[in-house]
């Protein structure tokens, strides 16, 4: 007797045919699961202090300031990343912005009415450049370099946001690792904090390189 005229005499059992059925099911829902979209990066909002006024120079490289020989203060870092939605799929030619404080946790902005600690003024540094914004290439990647920004009671961050053809703006922040205030930051929770770290690894140049990926939500 062949294999097949062998299976045609085993007795068929529908409660184990809706068994198999459910259990294929289920196993197809948790492979799709695995493999199906990702997780959007937490979102932040845009907060008052982005950029209020355009600038001429507004590059990516916020450590140059237009003509100026000047060098800002503070740790000069490069951060890049790709951007995609949750699909998976990257995004070709979004508009990626970054606003921060200088060194000293200032923002260049009409609204910053922050004081030094004997109540003065706190002069802007004329070799930093505040915010910059630019496009993803063709891979979906973005690059900045700029400077580890001051902290004004919060935990350290860069804000962040997209802007592209499928969707809404969307605004995010990149964090760094073994921030002392990341546990009372009143803007994210520690489990945003944590999902928001830039790792930063020094360079022969003495420059911090680090990387942060951005998956923008639906809508």
């Amino acid at each position: 007797m062949n294999s097949s005229s062998h299976l045609q005499n085993v007795p068929r059992n529908p409660l184990r045919n809706i068994s198999l059925a459910l259990l294929f099911l289920l196993g197809a829902a948790h492979a799709a699961a695995e493999g199906g979209a990702l997780v959007p990066t937490p979102e932040t909002g845009f907060g008052p202090f982005y950029p209020a006024e355009d600038a001429l120079d507004r590059d990516h490289d916020l450590t140059r300031f237009g003509d100026s020989d000047a060098k800002p203060n503070g740790q000069i870092i490069e951060v890049e990343g790709i951007v995609r939605d949750v699909r998976g799929e990257v995004l070709v030619g979004a508009e990626v912005v970054i606003w921060q404080t200088d060194t000293h946790g200032k923002y260049n902005h009409p609204s910053e009415d922050r004081k030094a600690a004997n109540g003065g003024e706190i002069p802007l540094d004329p070799g930093f450049q505040y915010w910059g914004r630019t496009r993803t290439d063709a891979d979906g990647k973005y690059f900045f370099r700029t400077i580890i920004p001051g902290s004004y009671g919060r935990a350290r961050h860069i804000h962040c946001s997209v802007s592209h053809r499928k969707g809404q703006p969307f605004a995010t922040e990149m964090h760094f690792a073994n921030d002392p205030l990341a546990d009372d930051d009143f803007v994210t929770s520690r489990q945003e904090h944590d999902r928001l770290i830039v790792e930063l690894e020094a360079t022969t140049s003495g420059v911090l390189r680090g990387r942060f990926d951005i998956v923008v939500p639906e809508g």
